[in-house]
């Protein structure tokens, strides 16, 4: 889907409990270097995460790119300090294929940075969600000792020092697309929304959107469109489905 991130994390998404204390303060004199979506305390807006996923199935693009927050626990430097990404074990996606990165770098007098990451779309998306599991290493500027962040109420672990991309092109329904107001699901119907009305499949559906104004998107969107279709049926061009049939949006938008 557009601009589809669950930048949304999608399975760190639904770790919302609490979690255990950060070991983040026990390092704090050293020099660790960590993906820093990881250490978002459980309450707080974005929650704790180690994985976004991305579909071109909503991009017109070839290439898209999404950014990555990386910090370090311990002091700022004068100086830019390089840090070491590689592709880990289970990863499908490759380097300077799906996945081209930006400079790793840590820049000078910050503790906070990102790391930049260009997308590519490959044929290989429109059957397969490619993975790659970006990992830190430990080099001469920064240690990598952070153990895996334990979240209590669910057996799962969210790492500091590798975070998964997942991306693919091809059909997936918007986990909150509403039938009433914007009818049977299609892609042909979500990409029209994008295209007209400015649809974004991530923004529109998570914070700061709650969900009173999510409802009041979709409803509107919903009229709209529906207005839209009503109009090109009245000029004798109807909008029709891949299979034929006419294009309709939900009962409640009638």
């Amino acid at each position: 889907m557009k601009k589809l991130l669950y930048v949304i994390p999608i399975a760190a998404a639904m770790l919302l409990g609490a979690c255990e204390k950060s070991p983040l303060t026990r390092y704090e004199e050293g020099n660790t270097i960590y993906f820093r979506n990881a250490g978002y305390m459980s309450g707080r807006e974005p929650s704790p995460s180690d994985s976004l996923t991305y579909s071109f199935m909503y991009e017109k693009a070839d290439t898209v790119f999404v950014v990555i927050p990386v910090s370090v626990a311990g002091k700022m430097q004068p100086v830019d300090r390089p840090y070491v990404v590689v592709a880990d074990t289970g990863s499908t996606a490759a380097f300077d294929k799906e996945i081209i990165l930006g400079p790793t770098v840590i820049r000078a007098n910050r503790l906070n940075d990102t790391l930049l990451v260009k997308l590519v779309r490959t044929p290989q998306m429109k059957t397969q969600t490619m993975l790659m599991r970006l990992k830190l290493l430990p080099n001469e500027h920064f240690e990598t000792n952070f153990p895996d962040r334990a979240l209590s109420g669910v057996d799962r672990k969210i790492p500091y020092h590798v975070f998964r991309v997942y991306i693919n092109d091809f059909m997936s329904r918007p986990t909150r697309w509403t039938d009433a107001y914007l009818g049977v699901y299609s892609i042909k119907k979500a990409q029209l929304l994008t295209e007209l009305f400015g649809f974004d499949f991530e923004k529109d559906y998570v914070p700061p959107y709650g969900p009173t104004s999510q409802i009041n998107f979709v409803m509107a969107g919903g009229y709209a469109m529906q207005r839209y279709l009503n109009e090109m049926e009245e000029a004798g061009t109807p909008v029709l489905e891949e299979d034929g049939s006419r294009m309709i949006m939900g009962d409640y938008v009638q």
